[in-house]
């Protein structure tokens, strides 16, 4: 097979590893979860529904509510990719941008948060571009216009799932929780 290597623009995409990884504290105060996040946040299973969309076609779309999870949901597939040696790049969501993606074979897949801050023609030319080794992650927070191509994940999902995986890891959970509040118990008589 041939190979060919374009250099990928910097300016617009970095390049992430994931390994500088947080525990669930981050998760626990409520910040913005990041690539530092993925392996201590529960996995919800639009993980691998976006795994398994890209085993099948070139780019997969996720859509959801502020605040549901897409992005960890999104750096959870993309790790496990990065662990299978592809090359991860995130869009930097930087204002002067020429959206462009290089002509590569090496297996790379980017991503892109946030992505409803981009005009609907930049997301069409990142869709068209796509190819079995230019993989490409579109998160957006949801419209009114869910599209056909789209993943959803909404809050009460991510709830439902977070309770649980809370009941499963509270001897973990717990003593993050008392660094902050002492008074928070886990039991209705402890509140």
């Amino acid at each position: 097979a041939e190979t060919f290597f374009e250099p990928v623009d910097n300016n617009i995409w970095e390049e992430i590893d994931f390994s500088n990884q947080h525990d669930l504290s981050y998760a626990i105060m409520g910040y913005r979860l990041s690539v530092s996040d993925v392996k201590a946040c529960p996995r919800f299973p639009q993980v691998e529904r976006i795994k398994k969309q890209l085993s099948i076609v070139d780019y997969v779309v996720l859509q959801g509510e502020t605040g549901c999870g897409k992005s960890i949901s999104v750096y959870q597939a993309a790790y496990d990719f990065c662990n299978q040696e592809w090359r991860i790049y995130k869009f930097r969501n930087n204002e002067d941008y020429v959206l462009s993606l290089p002509n590569n074979s090496e297996k790379s897949l980017y991503i892109v948060d946030d992505a409803q801050s981009l005009k609907e023609s930049d997301i069409n030319y990142l869709k068209s571009v796509a190819s079995p080794n230019l993989k490409l992650i579109i998160a957006n927070t949801i419209s009114s216009e869910i599209q056909s191509d789209s993943i959803l994940l909404t809050n009460n999902d991510a709830v439902e799932i977070l309770y649980n995986e809370y009941l499963k890891r509270k001897t973990e959970i717990t003593p993050i929780v008392h660094r902050l509040d002492k008074h928070i118990g886990t039991n209705m008589s402890e509140n």
